[in-house]
């Protein structure tokens, strides 16, 4: 028999009808024995047991969920040293650029369209933001930016590239890791991450975990 893993994909921040409230309402729903966080490894102490940071989006609604639950299990998944690997590579203000970029071209500039398209539906809900048609969307705007920034702007394509590789490579390759290593021992769990992670993180975990079925949202 197949295990399942359910996602929920965020966009990192409440917006519209996404809120901590819809967030955990969807949690709550699929009632995970285990929840699998995009959290540094070296951090999670830190944000849930000694509050040394401002708590997302996200910590909001999972700390509302485990409260009243003693048989849930939490671990975080992501890369130690998050915050100083990503301020090495520069991958902040790459990412704050090539977003500035896009916005500022014309209406007739595709990426920039999906990319607007996409903000909207980010506000609508958890649903929305898991749908089918927002990972079509999401697929669509990264392989647009690409094109677009390589016919128009080798330089910062050049840039965008160094910080896809550590977003999509490094980072994934890490949690892929750690979620094979929770997946065999948890019957129900759920794993909550940055929607423009889904598409790519899980065709590596279908293809090194075969015995397994991913269901989105």
């Amino acid at each position: 028999m197949k295990r399942t893993l359910r996602i929920i994909g965020t966009s990192h921040e409440e917006n519209g009808l996404t809120t901590v409230e819809n967030l955990y309402k969807e949690i709550t729903k699929i009632a995970p024995d285990v929840i699998l966080e995009e959290i540094p490894v070296d951090m999670f102490s830190g944000i849930y047991e000694r509050h040394l940071y401002p708590d997302s989006f996200e910590v909001q609604a999972v700390r509302k969920y485990i409260a009243d639950r003693q048989c849930v299990n939490h671990f975080p998944i992501d890369i130690e040293k998050l915050p100083q690997l990503s301020a090495s590579l520069s991958c902040g203000a790459i990412d704050t650029a090539v977003d500035e970029y896009i916005k500022r071209q014309t209406n007739r500039c595709f990426a920039k369209i999906i990319t607007e398209k996409l903000e909207k539906l980010d506000t609508l809900g958890c649903k929305k933001m898991n749908s089918a048609f927002h990972r079509f969307l999401e697929n669509l705007k990264q392989q647009a930016v690409k094109r677009y920034l390589l016919k128009h702007n080798k330089e910062l394509h050049c840039r965008y590239e160094i910080s896809y590789h550590f977003h999509f490579e490094i980072r994934e390759y890490f949690m892929l890791e750690k979620i094979i290593y929770y997946l065999e021992r948890y019957n129900n769990p759920l794993l909550i991450i940055g929607y423009s992670h889904i598409p790519t993180l899980t065709r590596k975990i279908k293809k090194v975990y075969k015995q397994i079925r991913v269901k989105i949202g």
